[in-house]
């Protein structure tokens, strides 16, 4: 697990690499305004990350408090705009930032 530096918002990013396979980028302590402003940029930079480290999958997984269902579409709109069309090797999970904080990490 490596973090990220913080981000402008305050929030922060970190990258879990498993078993050289699967890469995963935590984001936590962002709002929905912070992360429609920069879902694309995670999601491109997360697949150059992938493939650059030879890995088979990515997952951008997102914590938020209090997520609307039209906030959710939204951000899974924009993550699907950032991703290949035939890139099913991209996933994205928005989790409550309780269920993030309780990874102690």
């Amino acid at each position: 697990m490596r973090e990220g530096p913080p981000l402008p918002c305050g929030g922060r990013v970190r990258r879990i690499a498993i078993g050289g396979r699967l890469l995963i980028s935590l984001v936590d302590g962002v709002s929905v305004d912070d992360v429609n402003r920069n879902i694309h940029t995670w999601t491109l930079s997360g697949r150059i990350d992938r493939d650059d480290a030879r890995m088979n999958r990515f997952r951008l997984v997102i914590g938020l408090d209090g997520l609307s269902t039209n906030d959710a579409g939204g951000i899974g709109d924009a993550f699907a705009a950032a991703c290949d069309q035939d890139d099913d090797r991209m996933h994205l999970h928005i989790v409550d930032s309780d269920a993030l904080r309780a990874l102690h990490l």
